[in-house]
């Protein structure tokens, strides 16, 4: 028998009103200690990081080179869909955040999404008293609308809530150890936006692995090439990656794709996908030249990796 590969489609970034996260608050009030009940979450305000500026015109203080014009949005009116996940298994501890794998309830979302067949999806989390960090990746979702699903994952909004105090949020106390150094996100200027017992949470379409490394496949002319013109996506609306890392670059989804259009600097579907954009900003300067910064350390990174550095 002939087997046919599952389909999915997508959603629009404002399509859902209330997120669902089942059964993630553990009671610790003395009427019924130790019950599980769900936190419920509404769409949350992105942020911008501040924007580079590198010169500026001596007369009168403005940038010699103003932000680049982002495209009109997309986007239609804010949805009021309603989707509930189980949270599975920790996937990785992100710059800025825990990253969870989630599965839709169907029985207890809006009845569309059954038949939509949303893709496979991640949760990332905020730290403990950090919610605002995911401020600034949510708001580069948004202005890099036009490469969803091609350059960057499909996302599908920022929620927020607020955890009550008769509660514990599961995934701060079974978050892992977090790395050491740059990867603390409590540097970050946004990180203490929001009241320290608030969290946020991005919803986005599931994206593949770190690159391999054992068939040279960073070494690959043409593959240089290909992530060259990721970061060029990037510059062609003034955005600086800051946070280019051998763990940012993933591979594309394993799912079918969600459509067949592709970049205008690529005449095919890329293999790779960038992430994490909580350090992410525009920068107010020529856009060969925020493109030329980003290829050079794009080939300064792959030199250290086969170096034996994986930064």
């Amino acid at each position: 028998m002939k087997q046919t590969r599952e389909t999915y489609k997508t959603i629009a970034s404002n399509a859902i009103a209330t997120l669902v996260l089942s059964g993630q608050l553990l009671a610790t009030d003395s009427n019924e200690p130790g019950e599980l009940r769900d936190l419920v979450l509404m769409p949350g305000q992105p942020k911008s990081n501040p924007p580079l500026i590198r010169q500026v015109d001596p007369q009168d203080g403005n940038p010699l080179f103003p932000l680049p014009d982002l495209p009109s949005s997309r986007l239609p009116p804010p949805g009021k869909m309603k989707l509930t996940v189980r949270l599975g298994r920790q996937i990785g501890t992100e710059r800025g955040g825990y990253l969870y794998s989630a599965t839709v309830d169907s029985a207890k979302s809006t009845s569309a999404l059954k038949h939509i067949g949303l893709p496979p999806l991640v949760v990332k989390v905020s730290p403990v008293g950090m919610a605002g960090v995911l401020l600034p990746e949510a708001q580069s979702y948004l202005d890099l609308e036009r490469f969803q699903g091609i350059t960057i994952p499909h996302f599908y909004g920022l929620f927020t809530a607020t955890v009550p105090n008769d509660s514990q949020f599961l995934p701060w106390q079974r978050r892992r150890e977090e790395r050491e150094g740059d990867n603390d996100p409590s540097d970050h200027p946004l990180a203490r936006e929001l009241p320290s017992n608030v969290v946020s949470v991005l919803v986005m379409e599931r994206v593949g692995g770190p690159v391999p490394l054992d068939d040279g496949l960073l070494k690959n002319p043409r593959t240089v090439a290909e992530l060259k013109s990721l970061y060029k996506d990037l510059a062609s609306l003034g955005y600086l990656h800051f946070d280019m890392t051998y763990f940012n670059i993933a591979m594309a989804p394993s799912h079918p794709p969600l459509h067949r259009r592709v970049s205008p600097a690529w005449n095919r579907p890329y293999r790779f996908r960038l992430v994490n954009f909580h350090r992410a900003k525009r920068a107010a300067m020529e856009r060969e030249k925020t493109y030329t910064e980003q290829a050079n350390h794009l080939q300064y990174l792959i030199n250290q990796i086969y170096a034996g550095c994986v930064l």
